[in-house]
């Protein structure tokens, strides 16, 4: 069993499989367009988000069962109600600047891309349960340090990540000139 397949209140966290990319999609897009600040939001593509799931990251899937009628039968159905997208590859000439003019090695450093949780399932603490899971699997696999992007504004996330060790190192423009804190945390193993 993976250290990320685990269960917690209502909700079960597993590493998202290709075929959960769809569904991921249309959620992301249901959760960005809800957003009441959808600049604070940088949408991933369908494509990237095939890229982040396989190859260049890994997701992490909070799944609610729900019971629905499924082809005349009843039938559990898990509901994805929140995510976190980490990019474990190709972090980008800017960022890697931006690292350097800090003294922080770009090897062995992932990017948690995005952290969604759907409306009703906010308040709940599923930021951090998401990130601790995410930097668990990261130290697994090697990683010693992470970082994430965050909208000056988004005092939610902001103090989610403050909570779970994360340090601003600078401020900057991202995804087409968005302004954007750049948090930084060590992995202890």
């Amino acid at each position: 069993m993976s250290s990320v397949d685990q269960q917690y209140s209502d909700l079960t966290f597993r590493i998202a499989k290709p075929e959960d990319v769809f569904q991921m999609h249309r959620v992301l897009e249901g959760i960005i367009q809800r957003m009441s600040v959808p600049s604070w939001f940088a949408p991933l593509s369908y494509d990237e988000l095939i890229v982040l799931t396989g190859s260049a990251g890994f997701s992490i899937l909070a799944l609610s069962s729900s019971d629905s009628l499924m082809s005349m039968s009843s039938q559990k159905q898990n509901e994805i109600v929140a995510m976190i997208i980490v990019r474990t590859l190709y972090l980008g000439k800017h960022l890697k600047e931006i690292l350097e003019s800090v003294d922080i090695s770009s090897e062995n450093t992932a990017l948690l891309e995005v952290v969604a949780v759907r409306e009703q399932y906010r308040g709940r603490g599923l930021q951090v349960i998401l990130s601790n899971l995410a930097e668990n699997e990261l130290i697994d696999r090697g990683f010693m340090t992470t970082l994430a992007t965050v909208h000056p504004d988004n005092v939610f996330s902001l103090n989610n990540l403050f909570e779970s060790g994360y340090r601003i190192i600078k401020k900057d423009e991202f995804y087409g000139g968005q302004p954007r804190f750049l948090v930084f945390k060590k992995l202890i193993k």
